[in-house]
């Protein structure tokens, strides 16, 4: 693998960093925005970072996805989990999910609107769990002349409460569809999903679809079930991955900067040999979970047999480093680790989200063990 990154992808990732920090900063916080405050949000996220290229990666035949991606994206997740998510989800999810699979006529209408940030999307793909290996999907679409007619529930849609258009995927023929769905579509209804308040600014939905009538042309598919399903998960994967990596950038930065400046004792408390040891083990996870990330996203751009086992290791390895990292983080902050705005108890609860959801790592540790016997 090349760890090299050219100067046009260095100036992608410092970008990126740079024009999140400060759309951020002229945005009210996160907890004062409703639906649609967080729909205006990313829609001026997507317009501020177009110009960088970083929209590009993975929708654009001239860009696939790698590893400067994976920096980029780690970056912008390091400023605020929560935004990078539902970001992601509906950006680039979404986006590579109509570059991969759909027309001509789809990618036209889509791809362009949405990276100039003119449209806001999201994908539904889990029904009853978040499990969609064991868990077959039963939203199913049966066709009627020149449309297809769409029944179903989607128990868990990240920006489903204000997305313009969402990727419903759903059973078709002998294969997996995907229906290119407006949301005010008649047969389409929406409620919202009861969580605890940091978890609500994915603005996360219901979806229910009840002889929904999709126009042909807005219709993916059929595709092989497992190929389509692998790559969302995938796709998922990958932005979690670099999610975790960027929590933990911050909150080593944060245990980091308190170690120097605050003092006990008469001494800072970094100058404390258990300290040092806790920051060192930090920076060691931090750096080693970087690694990997880089390495999915490189095989990826490879097309590599390996990318997807070593995807679930690094999604393994990335999340459950995330929670130590960020815990022992506030063991270093201590009760300033509590007060608000707090970057490692922010990176503490997100790094539980980025366990469980995507591929969580209890069934990817059974898939990396499939996959090596």
């Amino acid at each position: 693998m090349d760890y090299e990154f050219s100067p046009e992808e260095l100036g992608v990732i410092d970008d990126t960093g740079r024009i999140v920090r400060e759309t951020l900063s002229a945005a009210p916080p996160l907890e004062r925005l409703e639906p649609g405050g967080m729909r205006d949000l990313e829609r001026q996220l997507a317009l501020n970072l177009g110009p960088t290229g970083y929209m590009e990666y993975g929708l654009s035949a001239g860009k696939p996805f790698g590893a400067a991606a994976m920096a980029a994206m780690s970056g912008f997740a390091a400023n605020t989990p929560p935004l990078f998510i539902m970001f992601e989800m509906g950006m680039r999810v979404f986006g590579r999910l109509v570059a991969g699979y759909g027309n001509a006529g789809q990618k036209q209408a889509f791809l362009d609107p949405l990276v100039k940030g003119e449209i806001t999307a999201a994908v539904a793909v889990c029904e009853k769990t978040m499990n969609i290996v064991n868990d077959p999907l039963e939203t199913k679409g049966e066709r009627d002349g020149e449309t297809v007619r769409v029944s179903g529930e989607k128990g868990f849609v990240v920006s489903g409460l204000f997305a313009d258009v969402i990727a419903v995927a759903g059973r078709l023929d002998d294969g997996i569809g995907v229906f290119l769905i407006d949301r005010e579509m008649p047969g389409v209804k929406f409620a919202t999903v009861e969580l605890a308040d940091d978890y609500r600014h994915l603005c996360p939905c219901k979806m229910v679809l009840d002889d929904c009538v999709v126009p042909a042309d807005r219709v993916i598919g059929p595709v092989g079930g497992h190929a389509l399903l692998s790559s969302l998960r995938l796709w998922e994967d990958q932005v979690l991955v670099a999610a975790a990596v960027g929590m933990m950038d911050a909150a080593l930065f944060e245990a980091t900067l308190h170690a120097k400046s605050h003092r006990s004792g008469g001494k800072p408390v970094i100058a404390y040999q258990e300290v040092g040891f806790k920051l060192a083990e930090m920076h060691m996870l931090s750096e080693t979970s970087r690694l990997m990330a880089y390495k999915a996203g490189w095989l990826d751009s490879k097309q590599d047999r390996e990318g997807a086992v070593f995807t679930d290791c690094a999604k393994v390895f990335c999340a459950e480093s995330a929670g130590e990292v960020a815990g022992g983080a506030l063991r270093v902050l201590s009760l300033k680790g509590f007060e608000p705005g707090s970057l490692a108890c922010s990176a503490y609860k997100w790094s539980k989200y980025v366990q469980v959801s995507g591929t969580s790592t209890e069934i990817a540790r059974m898939r990396i063990g499939d996959d090596a016997l």
